[in-house]
């Protein structure tokens, strides 16, 4: 069988053109100008709550507050309720887990 009648002349392998790049898309110097007034004033808006932040830490340094860097540290001005101890589980009035507790007074 021949090349032809297998792939016909406008398909044999290789011959094919190579495809045109496509074009680069530019953006107008408006676009990009706007673009530019965008981020700047993001970065000044971090500038200014990065301000903000160090002035409400400096205030409470100077109340003497301070909060926990890492999650469920205690804040300021909350109390947390006293374990109430069950009558039942004298080990957790002690503040000691159940085998120590069993374990230290195993000749009462």
């Amino acid at each position: 069988m021949s090349i032809d009648r297998q792939f016909g002349m406008h398909e044999i392998p290789g011959t094919e053109e190579p495809a045109p790049a496509a074009k680069r898309e530019t953006v107008s110097a408006g676009f990009e100008l706007q673009m530019r007034g965008y981020v700047n004033q993001i970065w000044s808006k971090l500038g200014e709550l990065e301000e903000k932040l160090a002035a409400l830490s400096e205030l409470r340094e100077a109340k003497g507050e301070r909060y926990g860097d890492e999650f469920g540290q205690k804040r300021p001005g909350v109390r947390a309720a006293p374990p109430k101890p069950s009558l039942n589980k004298p080990w957790e009035a002690e503040g000691v887990s159940r085998r120590t507790w069993h374990r230290r007074h195993k000749g009462a």
